[in-house]
């Protein structure tokens, strides 16, 4: 079929490649404007338009959807079909109008669970053991449109990258048979019931903060959630503390335990672990085993930071991941190495650290 696809991240790439490895006549792909990142704000790609690009694909990249050349462009190419894979932007009616098909979109949730930008994260943080893939025929409203097909993914305890990626395949797959079923007539679809719909809003940067006051269930689940972004995170001296896993043990004696790994940036030090998992301004820095004294405080009863093993860390009364007092000691000489190895580390890679 005369294909239209419309989609910006690597979630959406991942269809626009299978859709030109299928056979379809992918005419043009349609992803928003370049945008600079990271520290040094160059400009860099979209994933659908790099993939595009790779595929010998026409790109398109409107500032605005509603705008007139836009609409006329997509009018000319009289596409069969427009597919949408997190687009980031409501198509108008004039555009959803206009294939012999209609107008498509890869979902990356079980509709009517989760509509919205952000199902994957609240699948995770809702504790939801099984999440899918919904590909629908699009309707004016958000995520509201007649369900075609389905598949389903278990989520278990992966983080938000692991299930994202799952996802991302299992929609191509399912993209590709349900594009199959629709030139050939096979296609059914059903209306969703707005009595069970749910909503997965946008993740915004400040939702990582965590609230120690929560269960160690819901924190181990918004750990996984926000991994890798925007990283879950609280503060300690004024300066943030990220985690980047967890694992909740639960036991008769202490039924609220939780296991953090990946502490950052203690008391001023930077720490290099093992694994590097972010540039920051500080590093990840080993194993911290949090215990829930059950009066609103944590205790840390095991830690692999650099520790001199004649004292632990107390952590008093968390509010709002705000420590208000710290004790610790700290093996000076460990540390030293450990920033040694940090200083070859970012130089080999030539790596920006303020």
């Amino acid at each position: 079929m005369k294909t239209i696809f419309m989609g910006t991240p690597d979630f959406a790439a991942v269809s626009l490649k299978a859709l030109k490895e299928a056979g379809h006549d992918v005419m043009c792909a349609v992803c928003q404007p370049d945008a600079a990142k990271d520290r040094g704000k160059k400009i860099k790609y979209p994933p659908v338009k790099e993939t595009a690009l790779a595929c010998d694909i026409k790109v398109l990249q409107p500032d605005k959807v509603r705008n007139e050349d836009f609409i006329k462009a997509v009018k000319e190419m009289d596409p069969d079909i427009i597919v949408v894979a997190a687009y980031g932007k409501i198509l108008p009616k004039e555009i959803l109008e206009i294939p012999k098909f209609g107008c498509i979109n890869v979902h990356a949730s079980l509709l009517p669970r989760f509509r919205g930008s952000a199902p994957i994260q609240h699948a995770i943080l809702e504790g939801e053991e099984v999440t899918g893939v919904t590909i629908m025929q699009m309707a004016e409203g958000m995520d509201t449109g007649d369900m075609i097909s389905k598949v389903t993914v278990p989520v278990d305890s992966k983080n938000c990258e692991q299930l994202h990626d799952e996802l991302a395949e299992a929609g191509a797959g399912l993209l590709i048979r349900t594009m199959n079923d629709i030139e050939n007539g096979n296609a059914v679809a059903e209306k969703q019931d707005d009595a069970l719909a749910t909503y997965a809003p946008m993740i915004r940067k400040k939702d990582g903060l965590i609230n120690f006051s929560a269960s160690a269930v819901s924190i181990e689940r918004k750990i996984r959630a926000f991994y890798p972004w925007p990283g879950s995170f609280t503060q300690l001296n004024g300066q943030m503390f990220k985690i980047w896993k967890a694992s909740v043990e639960t036991d008769e004696t202490n039924p609220s335990d939780i296991k953090v790994y990946g502490a950052y940036g203690i008391d001023g030090y930077n720490l290099l672990n093992t694994t590097l998992m972010s540039v920051t301004g500080s590093l990840s820095a080993g194993i911290v085993h949090l215990s829930d004294k059950g009066d609103g405080t944590f205790e840390v009863i095991s830690s692999d930071l650099p520790m001199t093993g004649e004292e632990s860390m107390e952590l008093f009364a968390p509010v709002e991941g705000l420590f208000e007092k710290v004790s610790k000691a700290m093996d000076t000489e460990a540390v030293k190495a450990q920033e040694e190895a940090l200083a070859e580390y970012v130089s080999e890679n030539g790596l920006n650290i303020t």
